[in-house]
């Protein structure tokens, strides 16, 4: 599983929504890895201009996602400043289905799991696997925000929606099951979340791609469970 990454470059003029969201998402990576950069030290990381760093990291410190805490004073100029990835109130919403179990876990933006509820599995169906999920939810949401939700189950589903062909080891079979999500999560005032409803298989490639400590282009992940 790859992603390539496009040339560097500094944001043109006036940004794009495209090319400024990538950038954001290069500078939570690379501070998720190495906590307590500096802006010039992010420029110089990712080759991009001093000034392209400032723009986005201010819009990433007014949603929330960044603070800030002064570095010890090194000679004469200013002091600077070392960024790092807000980790506590800022957090996803992950759901897991499966066979013999299924789990709530709020993560921050670093991977680290803040909270996680384990619960018996729902061989009643997906409308009560998902009502207790959102109902074990619910008390681990006062004074957090949820950026996002993610949802993984066991089974094929067709891109995009969400819409759930097979998961034979549950006995689903051909249910909009991102529509019913969305509405678990609607239930908890979290239905305009960005939702992803993922095979569980690609979903543990994925996280071991993205937050594991190896530098790799490809990544297979072997589900023997």
């Amino acid at each position: 599983m790859r992603t390539e990454k496009p040339p560097a470059s500094d944001l043109p003029k006036g940004g794009t929504r495209q090319l400024r969201r990538w950038h954001k998402a290069r500078i939570l990576d690379l501070l998720r890895k190495e906590p307590g950069l500096s802006r010039s030290d992010l420029a110089r990381h990712l080759e991009l201009s001093p000034s392209a760093v400032t723009e986005v990291v201010a819009e990433l410190l007014e949603e929330g996602l960044l603070l800030e805490r002064p570095l010890p004073p090194q000679g004469q100029g200013r002091p600077s400043i070392a960024l790092e990835v807000e980790g506590n109130r800022t957090l996803v919403l992950a759901w897991e289905i499966d066979v013999d179990r299924m789990a709530v876990a709020l993560m921050s933006l670093s991977g680290e799991v803040r909270d996680r509820v384990l619960l018996p599995p729902a061989p009643e169906g997906p409308e009560v696997a998902l009502s207790r999920l959102a109902e074990a939810t619910r008390p681990l949401l006062p004074g957090k925000r949820i950026l996002a939700a993610a949802v993984t189950v066991p089974g094929l589903l067709e891109p995009g929606d969400g819409h759930l062909t097979l998961a034979p080891n549950l006995g689903w079979q051909d249910l909009p099951l991102g529509e019913g999500v969305r509405a678990a999560l609607a239930r908890l005032g979290l239905g305009n979340l960005p939702l992803v409803v993922e095979n569980e298989a690609n979903a543990a490639a994925y996280g071991l791609y993205v937050l594991g400590r190896w530098e790799v282009d490809h990544c297979l992940c072997l589900n023997l469970g």
